[in-house]
């Protein structure tokens, strides 16, 4: 199992592996637009076929700021969705690959 972090502000490529589980919490709202582009499609390079993106993140659309499930809609398919009891204002979301 790899535990490994990515940042979104560099362009540097780590290695190759594919992972069945890829996590983000309280940051992808808060990404520029082309950045939010950039590490959804790192996150597709990187999810196995079968693998799932969790997403814990709040629902705010303010000060142009873009949604999750607005920003992933076109690449990854949404499987459950529901409110984040630990924190008020956030939604729990499962993503797997488009068929």
């Amino acid at each position: 199992m790899h535990n490994q972090a990515w940042s979104h502000c560099s362009n540097t490529r780590y290695d190759a592996d594919k992972y069945d589980l890829i996590f983000n919490c309280d940051s992808l709202p808060e990404m520029p637009i082309h950045v939010q582009d950039r590490y959804i499609d790192l996150i597709l390079d990187r999810l196995e076929p079968l693998g799932v993106f969790l997403s814990i993140n709040h629902e705010s659309d303010r000060d142009g700021q873009r949604r999750v499930r607005d920003a992933v809609k076109a690449k990854l398919k949404l499987q459950s969705r529901h409110p984040f009891a630990m924190m008020p204002g956030y939604v729990e979301e499962i993503y797997v690959r488009n068929s």
